[in-house]
């Protein structure tokens, strides 16, 4: 069963603004909690000083991030005098950095997560959480371990086995990655998996039906500009460099910031960058 298409698809850069939203929250929870750890408190006595319920300060040493507010959380980091510092970065010509790994908080999360699963072991979304800590800093291995592990806790989520098929392509294990996709279609027959099938059927030089789970991508999400991105790639690199132009050009009008498209648009021309 193919999936059904969006409808009033929200535009790509609001999707990122709040996914950028969301690793702020993720971050700054890590360090509310890390900084409770390390007051030696009673949950009783950090519910006092920072005036919240009890189960409230649970929540947060259990990392139940998705319970409080930003707002929230960074008025308790204020109220326990931890000190904040925000940098806008530069005003100059924008464009999206594409960057991914590196450490930025990353250890922490490790340290913090990994507090949450000898609490409690069946925490499939901590598991899920550190995962993602570790993918940051590039330990693949670890990462697809606690995938695995969150997948078997909680089979019913699509997020980890979907995150399992980016690492499994990271190391190469490009049979594996697509076994995950096929077991994602079969157990989440409403959600589109095209996106990473197009990119797993391109590592294994399956162009045509690269190209094929490329459009239906497209057509699920034609405001996000990954999967053209994508497929301008593949089009370019067969030599179909007016269908590659076309593909490029649509990327920049969807997401003038899109990382180097510019320059691909620029490349396939035959101009300098």
């Amino acid at each position: 069963m193919s999936a059904k298409p969006e409808v009033e698809a929200k535009p790509y850069h609001l999707i990122a603004s709040e996914n950028h939203l969301h690793d702020l929250r993720e971050r700054a929870m890590v360090h509310l909690g890390t900084t409770l750890r390390s007051r030696s408190w009673t949950q009783e006595d950090a519910a006092r000083y920072l005036g919240v319920a009890q189960p409230r300060v649970s929540d947060i040493m259990t990392g139940k991030t998705q319970k409080f507010s930003l707002d929230k959380i960074l008025e308790m980091l204020f109220a326990l005098d931890v000190p904040l510092q925000v940098d806008f970065g530069s005003v100059e010509p924008y464009e999206r950095n594409g960057r991914w790994s590196g450490d930025d908080g990353c250890h922490d999360a490790v340290a913090f997560y990994s507090s949450v699963i000898e609490a409690d072991p069946s925490d499939s979304v901590a598991w899920s959480r550190r995962a993602m800590a570790f993918w940051k800093l590039d330990d693949l291995e670890s990462a697809r371990r606690d995938f695995t592990r969150s997948m078997e806790l909680d089979p019913n989520r699509s997020g980890a086995r979907s995150n399992r098929v980016v690492i499994n392509r990271s190391m190469g294990n490009f049979e594996a990655a697509l076994e995950d996709i096929k077991i994602l279609q079969d157990q989440f027959p409403d959600q589109s998996f095209e996106a990473n099938l197009a990119l797993v059927l391109e590592d294994l030089e399956r162009y045509e039906e690269a190209l094929g789970a490329s459009a239906r991508a497209i057509e699920h999400s034609p405001t996000r500009p990954g999967p053209r991105w994508n497929r301008a790639q593949l089009l370019e690199k067969l030599g179909r460099k007016a269908e590659a132009l076309s593909d490029y050009q649509t990327v920049l009008h969807v997401d003038p910031t899109y990382p180097r498209v510019k320059e691909a648009i620029a490349r396939v021309e035959g101009e300098p960058s």
